[in-house]
């Protein structure tokens, strides 16, 4: 457990010929690991709420006519210059005025706030002015939650930051560049362009919802203090592991305790630091009475780190809420807790009920998990990228297990470093933020990619990277299911980096984009190695309240048909372990344009957009509540 620190690397971006010239300020920022337990922590105050923004499509605020940096570019947050009687002075040539712009809500997508942006993937410019004295031996951080893709930050008109990365989040120091009086600026500029390089690339089945589409934090800390800690169970539930990383120039002679519900479970002197950063490794005794969090029984135990000073004074701390529990497979089977359970699921996308906007407000985790919870479930797939962190406090809260993915998905170049840096760096954002998290079980490396060398190579390297950060989950990837010459008797799985993984994720749309309803339960299913088998995706699509035959596409009747169908076929495969229909409810993507039934919506809800409950749902609920565990081996 004493491995190498989790540093967040992100990739220098490779801009192309129709793209702007490399400068000196281009590469992105490799930062510490991220804070956790952020909104647990003392001194930490929201930056969230209304922020003037500019849309800035020729990115006139970065670049000159030439394409060389902008000398007057929008970082400044300039105000014009005014006469006596208020009027703007001539001398003042700047055309732009954050001051007087209609104003963005974040953390939200842009999509959805303005007409002008619903399909917008370029930049636009964020103004944020807040009061915050700075002190001596404190240090202050700005945490974002998430922003969508390409993002630069400036404070006081200081570069200080550039992150690359779409739903994880980072975190970003400000100290030095604070002003005396108080009166901070903050200005971020987001653009959202998808582009071949990037993770995820060109072509994704969901809105591209661009802007500062999470929670937005200022976190006041000292000199020294706790940048990151995680807690668990090994697999062998025997021993408690975990890490912890100090950040500061006192961390020498310090000393770090760890506490399950106020008592000391484990104490370690900090080792050296390199870079300012000190990283110990934490292996325990379990402690006598601790109790497992389970789906039945989703106990949480209050779990404290503290930086002691060598006097034995309290420098720093975190606090956390933590599930205890082992998840594991034997055969084909997932084991939780050593007792084989049935991951009787749906498929999630972070899309807001009730609104135009990724689901980034704290209420949205509620109203989905709502929704699928009615469904039966005790396993959420949490498609194809980080969520929120409010999904997952939910799932520990209601003992909902869920797999968490990252967007390595279609059209990825296996070969290019900047894809290659990209997909590690989202990976350690997923990873650190939710290892204290019971309820994520799966760390899934990628989702519908063509087998091959290169491919085979880039996944390899996720999957040893997870193990690396966290040896107490399992990984998995949801792998292409494409019709073949026996596509109506048998399927084999004979992906080769089924080996490479704990678990097998399939995606089948056999009745639906390929096969038909009728010769779908007569599939018969086998595999190269033996793993436990998830059945990732699968469905129809269905616009909810048009009725008609079961064997009339788009009808509520013929995705119920296709359904059945599955249903009939996974119950017959002997290693199935796991079962997520796609998926919970509608979702935005312009890639789904059939006038009249789709209009830019994918339809294979179980609900529609607004929780409207389609036939579907009845049968998911009756499968579900007849789909017992399986019994314990012998």
């Amino acid at each position: 457990m004493n491995g190498g620190l989790p540093l967040v690397g992100l990739a220098r971006r490779l801009v192309g010929e129709q793209a702007r010239p490399v400068t000196s300020a281009d590469p992105v920022s490799r930062p510490a690991p991220l804070l956790t337990a952020v909104r647990r922590r003392p001194g930490v105050h929201s930056l969230d709420g209304e922020w003037p923004a500019l849309i800035d499509p020729y990115r006139t605020g970065e670049f000159d006519l030439f394409g060389n940096p902008n000398g007057r570019g929008w970082h400044r947050g300039h105000r014009p210059r005014l006469a006596a009687d208020g009027t703007v002075l001539p001398t003042d040539r700047t055309e732009y005025d954050f001051d007087a712009a209609p104003t963005l809500t974040v953390p939200g997508s842009w999509v959805g706030q303005r007409p002008e942006l619903s399909l917008y993937e370029g930049s636009v410019w964020y103004q944020r002015r807040f009061t915050h004295r700075p002190v001596d031996d404190r240090r202050t951080i700005i945490r974002f939650g998430s922003a969508n893709h390409d993002t630069r930050v400036w404070c006081n008109g200081v570069d200080v930051a550039h992150h690359i990365g779409g739903y994880g989040p980072f975190d970003v120091e400000v100290t030095d560049h604070l002003r005396s009086d108080g009166e901070q600026q903050l200005i971020v500029r987001v653009e959202a362009e998808r582009t071949p390089d990037r993770v995820p690339a060109t072509d994704t089945d969901w809105a591209n919802d661009g802007g500062l589409t999470g929670h937005v934090d200022l976190v006041d800390v000292p000199a020294t203090f706790l940048r990151t800690a995680w807690l668990q169970l090994d697999p062998s539930g025997d021993r408690l592991v975990g890490s912890v990383v100090v950040d500061g120039p006192e961390a020498s002679g310090t000393s770090l305790v760890c506490r399950i519900d106020g008592t000391d479970v484990w104490a370690a002197p900090v080792p050296s630091a390199e870079a300012g950063l000190a990283e110990a490794g934490i292996d325990a005794d379990v402690p006598d009475g601790l109790t497992r969090w389970s789906a039945d029984d989703p106990v949480r135990h209050d779990v404290s780190w503290h930086l002691l000073d060598d006097a034995g004074r309290e420098i720093d701390r975190l606090d956390d809420r933590v599930g205890f529990r082992t998840i594991t497979t034997s055969g084909t089977r997932i084991l939780l807790n050593g007792a084989p359970i049935m991951l009787r699921g749906i498929a999630i996308h972070a899309d807001a009920p009730h609104r135009d906007d990724r689901a980034c407000r704290d209420d949205d985790a509620a109203t989905l998990l709502d929704w699928a919870q009615s469904l039966g479930v005790n396993f959420v797939r949490l498609s194809h990228y980080q969520h929120p962190e409010a999904m997952l406090e939910a799932c520990d809260e209601r003992g909902l297990l869920a797999w968490c993915e990252l967007p390595v998905y279609w059209g990825i170049d296996w070969t290019n470093p900047n894809a290659v840096d990209s997909a590690r760096s989202q990976l350690d954002e997923l990873v650190i933020r939710d290892r204290n998290r019971a309820s994520a079980i799966i760390w899934s490396v990628a989702n519908e990619t063509l087998p091959g060398p290169e491919r085979n190579e880039f996944l390899r390297d996720l999957v040893a990277r997870a193990r690396a950060h966290d040896p107490t989950r399992l990984v998995s990837a949801a792998l292409f299911v494409l019709p073949g010459s026996g596509e109506h008797e048998t399927h084999h799985l004979d992906d080769p980096i089924a080996a490479d993984l704990d678990v097998v994720g399939a995606n089948n749309y056999f009745g639906w984009y390929y096969g038909d309803v009728d010769t779908t339960p007569s599939i018969v299913w086998t595999q190269d190695v033996e793993r436990p088998l998830i059945m990732t995706e699968y469905g129809a699509g269905a616009l909810a309240g048009n009725h008609g035959h079961d064997r009339a596409r788009w009808t509520e009747e013929f995705q119920v048909a296709v359904y059945e169908a599955q249903y009939e076929m996974q119950r017959a495969i002997p290693f199935i372990a796991g079962t997520t229909p796609w998926a919970l409810k509608d979702f935005r993507t312009p890639k789904r344009q059939l006038p009249g039934i789709q209009d830019g919506w994918n339809r294979k809800g179980v609900f529609g957009p607004n929780g409207e409950e389609k036939l579907v749902a009845e049968v998911v609920r009756r499968v579900y509540a007849d789909w017992p565990d399986p019994a314990p081996a012998d």
